[in-house]
């Protein structure tokens, strides 16, 4: 996989998680856990933000 291509898998990873986790686990889980989703859906947002910019530059 190509080095810019590897950015959205991990994104697309990243989304993954915290959608099925929050969707499973979301009324049993603590605090610790729905700060932990947060974080993987900020990181999907960040990775995706990077890839956008990546392929954007790439395209000039």
């Amino acid at each position: 996989m190509k080095s810019s291509n590897s950015l959205i898998g991990v994104s697309i990873l990243f989304f993954v998680f915290a959608a099925a986790f929050s969707v499973l686990f979301w009324g049993d889980v603590s605090w610790a856990a729905k700060i932990g989703l947060f974080v993987l859906g900020f990181g999907s947002g960040v990775t995706a933000g990077q890839w956008l910019s990546l392929r954007s530059s790439q395209a000039q």
